[in-house]
């Protein structure tokens, strides 16, 4: 995550933002859900022009499933991709090529759903899916409910 000290505080990132306050509310965290969140499970925060393989360093650090967050480009509203932790039972592919960017991986994710890839570094392949961006519906909007 995106963490910068100043002055005895700490200024989170836009996305860091936006994360969390979609986590904090019950309509949120139910979208997510329905796409293989849970509670506790890691997010890893990410800005689209990262390379791919520094966002996979950090998700590594965990060893099970994450959440990949960032923000649309377009529309800044957040976005999530669900990464399986590299497993022996999923065929090897080759690995995705140097510089490609995290926000390349949505992209590919949105065109072809489900996905395996591989970066350089991990032995095994992965699993990589979009969780549709979460849309309140104005009675949603209205209550905002929190908790």
């Amino acid at each position: 995550m995106e963490v910068v000290h100043v002055a005895g505080r700490i200024v989170r990132s836009k996305t860091a933002e936006r994360v969390t306050e979609l986590l904090g509310s019950r309509e949120g965290r139910k979208h997510l859900s329905q796409y293989g969140w849970v509670e506790g499970m890691p997010v890893v925060m990410s800005e689209s022009q990262e390379a791919l393989e520094d966002v996979m360093a950090l998700v590594s650090v965990h060893g099970r499933a994450v959440l990949v967050a960032m923000l649309d480009p377009r529309s800044a509203d957040p976005l999530f991709l669900h990464v399986s932790a590299p497993n022996p039972a999923l065929s090897i592919v080759n690995s995705v090529a140097q510089g490609t960017s995290i926000g390349a991986l949505f992209e590919a994710a949105e065109h072809e759903g489900m996905m395996t890839f591989r970066v350089k570094y991990w032995k095994y392949s992965a699993v990589a899916h979009l969780i549709p961006a979460y849309r309140a519906t104005a009675t949603e909007a209205q209550l905002s409910y929190r908790n």
